[in-house]
């Protein structure tokens, strides 16, 4: 029998997509219990569908979406980024720490920090979790929407930017973002060896990923 090989489990659909999607259906959404096929009805699907499981996957994960022994329910936080303007201090705030609520999500902040990580260390990273190589872009894709909607949160609203201390392996390039008038990206390529680069002025998430892009394609930076 051939066995085929399966993706660990991650949010198919980004964060700032699934709110999208909550806000566009925002006058069905309560707190009753139902079945998956009629939460998948209250956002605009005809039921539990090819269509609709990655979003319903995804509320989930974020924890928009609540899994209860008798059916769903969408969740008190649910509710309230509904009712809060997206200007709003405290729905940055909530956004910024649903970002990081994915199991998967969690464990690439507090090995990378928090900012947004370069194509190929994700991509080494997600290999080591034995995610299949062809899912990957699509991975990256998805956790980089969910991850520059957080950053660009924290440095909108002056949020705490605190996060676990990275801890990388050798041959791995780290890439930690700090908010603040001056920011910080670390790259750590063996043991002993740290530099630190100092940004005066704006910073952007795609500054940041190209640096990072740059750094791992160079072959006079790169630690095999």
């Amino acid at each position: 029998m051939v066995k085929f090989r399966r993706s660990p489990n991650y949010p198919r659909v980004s964060l700032p997509r699934t709110i999208k999607r909550l806000r566009k259906y925002s006058s069905a959404i309560d707190q009753q219990v139902w079945n998956e096929d009629a939460i998948a009805h209250k956002i605009g699907y005809s039921g539990v569908t090819g269509a609709s499981m990655p979003i319903l996957s995804s509320l989930k994960k974020f924890g928009l979406l609540e899994v209860l022994e008798d059916g769903f329910r969408f969740s008190d936080v649910a509710l309230q980024i509904l009712r809060l303007n997206e200007s709003d201090r405290q729905y940055a705030e909530i956004i910024t720490e649903l970002a990081y609520k994915p199991e998967l999500y969690r464990q690439i902040r507090d090995r990378f920090g928090l900012g947004v990580p370069g194509t190929e260390v994700l991509s080494d990273f997600l290999r080591q979790k034995e995610f299949v190589p062809d899912s990957i872009p699509r991975v990256i894709k998805v956790l980089v929407q969910t991850f520059a909607m957080a950053s660009a949160l924290r440095e909108r609203y002056d949020l705490p930017s605190e996060s676990p201390t990275p801890s990388v392996p050798n041959g791995i390039v780290e890439a930690a973002v700090a908010s603040g008038s001056a920011e910080k990206v670390g790259f750590k390529l063996a043991e002993g060896i740290e530099i630190v680069i100092r940004f005066t002025g704006t910073l952007t998430t795609d500054s940041v990923m190209k640096l990072t892009d740059f750094w791992n394609h160079n072959e006079r930076f790169r630690v095999e």
